[in-house]
């Protein structure tokens, strides 16, 4: 799935204000202050309720749409209409991610395809498990992204951790799916340059080279960037250092 920018941008999408699912149109600036425009687009209506319940009861969050259709959340994302989306829909999410933008993204996932979901959706902003999911952690994670951080529950980065210690440190099917635009990163990565180093020779946000980094992590599946260029030397993705100089 693709973000189409010629999508219909006369989309409608239902309030959550708790009166009922009348469709009105999204304006740019929903919200009249700072707080957070948070759209969620979950399937399960009892998990989307509770959330937003919740959503609307937290301070840093200014308003709240259920978005009923996948191109309605698209075409808000083409025109950045939300700070936030929280959906269950993996190709949504990667077809938001792509290109970065002002619209983070948090996959809510259940416990028993989490691991699956993290390793193959590295470009979310963060990762909710269902049955973890507090207001409090909610909350949280709103924060994160709004500092640019990830969000990742301690228990899912345990288990991710282990799944590299049991497996080793790459598969070979890792090494398929970079991208080439992981791959450039990653070679800067091993050059020692930073987040913001790499946004500038990449010519994207430095917000796209932190989940660029991220995503080039998860598929290695190391836990920070020295071991993820280690892993790419060792399995032969990257050269050694000096390696190039002779090739």
């Amino acid at each position: 799935m693709n973000v189409q920018t010629s999508i219909d941008r006369r989309y409608r999408i239902a309030s959550t204000d708790g009166h009922g699912m009348a469709a009105t149109a999204i304006q740019p600036q929903a919200a009249q202050d700072n707080r957070a425009v948070v759209a969620t687009y979950i399937a399960n209506d009892v998990i989307r309720h509770g959330i937003e319940a919740v959503l609307r009861q937290l301070p840093a969050v200014g308003a709240v749409h259920h978005c009923a259709r996948p191109q309605d959340v698209l075409s808000a994302i083409v025109d950045e209409h939300f700070d936030v989306l929280i959906t269950t829909d993996p190709e949504l999410a990667a077809a938001g991610c792509e290109p970065p933008g002002r619209t983070r993204i948090l996959m809510l996932v259940d416990d028993s395809d989490a691991e699956d979901i993290a390793l193959e959706m590295p470009t979310a902003d963060g990762f909710l498990l269902k049955h973890e999911l507090t207001g409090e952690q909610l909350s949280h994670a709103l924060a994160q992204v709004g500092r640019g951080e990830i969000v990742m529950p301690s228990s899912l980065a345990r288990r991710l951790l282990a799944r590299r210690a049991a497996t080793g440190t790459l598969q070979p099917a890792g090494r398929a799916r970079l991208t080439d635009r992981q791959l450039s990163a990653l070679r800067l990565m091993a050059d020692g340059l930073s987040n913001k180093q790499i946004a500038r020779r990449l010519q994207i946000s430095e917000h796209g080279a932190k989940r660029l980094v991220t995503s080039i992590m998860l598929k290695l599946d190391a836990p920070n960037r020295t071991t993820a260029v280690l892993a790419a030397m060792r399995f032969g993705v990257i050269p050694p250092p000096g390696d190039e100089v002779a090739s």
